[in-house]
């Protein structure tokens, strides 16, 4: 009984000294009782006042259903507020960031004073159109009503009755959210629609993160996309809420046959790589044993290739930003980049973690040792430097062992492939505590690899960020961990999350719960080695045929807290994999 009392005092005293409730909505100001009417200041009356004058109710169209009751009586605190408010907009309706305080530009009003909306010719909320050669098209949600910028645009259809209620929202800054693993964007630019009844909640969201329809500013790209579409629904059964949730995140190339598979696509501009990579890696630096490397094998369109023989070399990974390329044109390109809207960004966030290969280093240690460029080693790269940075190691020599900040790169150079290719794999043979990450070398000319003169490798390659594809487990240092990993290559294409969730709560005492799986798919880009980007945009509708894979992990935590008048106790126990 003291708890029931000091939690309707607490309430009381947050009614009487919040002054903000009075200006929330109608359906906060049906809450208040004479008494709160009475202890308002006439500044807080005008306002309520003013919030009921501006109130529209809801027309339906599916009947006289309507919203001229009170919502709150019925479905209560936990279904009308809810503890996030970005988790539902089915009741509680969606409320826009406060981007732009002065709104006032944008308003119309007649000669009686009454606010009127400026409407568009015409709008959309979503539209996806699907052709009979496998071509699609998407438009994602635009032409808002008075909107100075796109950031605050937004669209809004809803439908209720005493049952349940359904709202639909598109906007160019949506805040949207599932689950803690699954999904949460602030500002996504889609649509959403949310469902809620007694016992059920579900949510459905569309997206076109980048291309298509979301402006990135580049013709050459413009049928190649990044959705994002996801869905949740969730069941209560008296104190036990249970849930799914599914993300998928995947590339389309919407231009092609069977370009829109949610499974993704590599686009027409991700070009066929012309060198390989293969870093080996020390995965506990700090304690020696390192990885013991036996064999690096190459196989191409499944086929062994011994002919293709790296280039091998010794690096630090204390130099991961520091090269012996001396020209000033050059030395800059182990400086990771982002690209936004076909310009570079002076930030790129992967690169506070992450790099990429010093490939145009490696490239001129291998003109070095084999004899080649000389001109252009002189004038771009310190040889003095280079031979103090990296070793280059025999191809054909005995195992070897790289032990805590050293790695081994290896490098095939497939230029002079002259198939189409539609698969690349390496099998590393490989003991003790390893780490085994991969890069692909492509051309951003459309020529390719045919350098005009004076050119430079910068101006002709680019290389991606080092990702991990392997690891030991454990920190093995005896050699009993000896095996054959392969390693396949291509371009994550899609990434699905899919999921269920628990929540319990019973007299406060509180249990949530989520386990994930996380699936990254894979997709090689079959073409000819090093032909680059193209110049136009591609006319092939034909599906692409490379090799697809995928890596898989999971994630999951469990959250047990309980809240007592003057103490409490949370514990939480959590586990992410490697691949997640």
């Amino acid at each position: 009984m003291k708890n029931v009392v000091l939690t309707l005092g607490m309430v009381f005293c947050f009614l009487l000294f919040s002054n903000t409730l009075y200006a929330q909505n109608i359906y906060e100001l049906r809450k208040l009782t004479d008494e709160d009417w009475i202890g308002m200041s006439t500044e807080e009356r005008l306002t309520a006042l003013g919030i009921s004058n501006s109130h529209a109710r809801n027309q339906t169209f599916l009947g006289s259903f309507g919203r001229s009751y009170d919502l709150y009586p019925r479905w209560g605190y936990d279904y009308y507020e809810m503890e996030d408010r970005y988790e539902n907009y089915a009741f509680r309706g969606f409320e826009n960031y406060h981007i732009i305080n002065d709104r006032r530009n944008r308003w119309y009003y007649n000669q009686f004073g009454d606010r009127l909306t400026k409407m568009r010719r015409d709008a959309n909320l979503w539209s996806e159109t699907f052709n009979d050669d496998g071509t699609s098209k998407a438009e994602v949600p635009g032409d808002w009503i008075n909107s100075l910028m796109r950031v605050d645009g937004i669209w809004v259809a809803g439908e209720s009755t005493d049952d349940w209620a359904v709202s639909i929202v598109g906007a160019d800054a949506l805040r949207t959210k599932l689950t803690p693993l699954t999904l949460s964007i602030p500002n996504m630019e889609g649509m959403q629609i949310d469902f809620q009844s007694a016992n059920y909640e579900a949510k459905f969201v569309n997206s076109v993160l980048a291309g298509e329809g979301a402006d990135i500013g580049s013709s050459r790209n413009q049928t190649a996309s990044l959705f994002l579409r996801g869905g949740q629904i969730r069941r209560k059964f008296g104190a036990l809420t249970l849930g799914a949730t599914y993300v998928n995140m995947y590339s389309v190339q919407s231009s092609r046959d069977k370009g829109s598979s949610m499974k993704g696509v590599v686009g027409d501009f991700w070009p066929t790589p012309m060198r390989y990579l293969i870093r080996i890696v020390d995965d506990s630096p700090h304690d020696g044993g390192g990885p013991v490397i036996h064999d690096v094998k190459l196989k191409v369109n499944g086929v062994y290739r011994p002919d293709m023989v790296p280039q091998i070399i010794l690096d630090d990974l204390r130099r991961e930003r520091i090269t012996a390329v001396s020209s000033k044109s050059q030395k800059f390109y182990i400086e990771p980049k982002c690209y936004t809207r076909g310009e570079a960004e002076e930030y790129e966030p992967a690169g506070v973690l992450e790099n990429i290969p010093k490939y145009i280093d490696y490239l001129f240690m291998n003109d070095y040792v084999n004899g080649w460029n000389t001109a252009n080693i002189q004038k771009h790269f310190d040889i003095e430097k280079g031979k103090e940075y990296y070793k280059v190691i025999d191809p054909g020599g005995k195992p070897y062992q790289v032990n805590r900040n050293e790695y081994a790169v290896y490098m095939f150079d497939l230029t002079s492939f002259t198939d189409i290719i539609k698969s690349v794999q390496a099998e590393v043979t490989v003991s003790n505590d390893y780490r085994i990450q991969v890069s692909k070398i492509t051309s951003p000319q459309p020529e390719g690899r045919q350098d005009k003169a004076g050119g430079t490798y910068n101006s002709y390659f680019n290389a991606t960020y080092w990702e991990t594809m392997a690891q030991a487990d454990g920190n093995i240092k005896d050699g009993s961990n000896l095996r054959t990993v392969t390693i396949d290559f291509g371009y994550e294409v899609a990434n699905i999350i899919y999921g269920f969730d628990a929540h319990f709560n019973y007299l406060g005492f509180k249990i949530d719960g989520e386990f994930v799986t996380n699936s990254h798919n894979y997709m090689f880009a079959d073409g000819y080695a090093g032909t680059g980007l193209p110049n136009l945009t591609a006319s092939d509708i034909t599906p692409r045929e490379g090799k697809r894979y995928s890596k898989t992990d999971n994630a999951y935590y469990v959250v047990v807290q309980k809240e007592w008048q003057r103490f409490g106790f949370v514990g939480e126990y959590f586990k992410m994999g490697k691949n997640y």
